[in-house]
């Protein structure tokens, strides 16, 4: 077989790859889905059989809490990243699995893969710091990950309180 044989058989198997994994490879996703950008509200934890990372009174301050999610800027809490990256990846369950020990079934993901959306935080940040750091999109919501405990979230009104950048300290 020639080198240039090789190489187009080589391409050709990581296609095949991609694609049953549900990736594209004519399509990189360097941006979440148009869904994705707003407001969002914490709505409840989602209980997993894994050993939770926060304390009750984490869990509770956590709940309610707005996530701003925009091109211009990230918000979460009292924090505020402005101009911020995004990286967005489709995880296969194994994938998933081999980060948290759970299968995507736990965070109420039904399918073989999910999406991911991280946000790049400052090296002075932790996702205690700005939770909504990583998140996992589900049909109609968002799940966010805070020290190994998932979180409900709900797409809520941009105009609420507490749903822009500007209104940060």
């Amino acid at each position: 077989m020639s080198a240039r044989a090789s190489v187009v058989r080589g391409a050709c198997i990581l296609t095949v790859c991609l694609l049953v994994a549900g990736a594209s490879p004519w399509a990189p996703r360097n941006a979440p889905p148009a869904w994705f950008w707003g407001c969002w509200r914490v709505k409840r934890l989602i209980p997993v059989t894994d050993i939770s990372g926060l304390s009750p009174a984490q869990v509770k301050a956590l709940i309610g809490e707005r996530l701003f999610f925009g091109r211009a800027c990230a918000c979460s809490g009292r924090t505020l990243i402005r101009s911020p990256r995004y990286s967005v990846r489709v995880l296969s369950n194994r994938e998933f699995f081999a980060g948290y020990y759970i299968p995507l079934t736990q965070i109420g993901v039904h399918s073989r893969t999910v999406t991911e959306v991280q946000v790049a935080l400052p090296p002075n940040l932790s996702d205690l710091d700005f939770p909504g750091s990583d998140v996992y999109l589900r049909a109609r919501d968002i799940v966010i990950a805070v020290e190994g405990d998932f979180f409900e979230a709900q797409k809520t009104t941009s105009g609420a309180h507490g749903c822009a950048c500007g209104e940060r300290p």
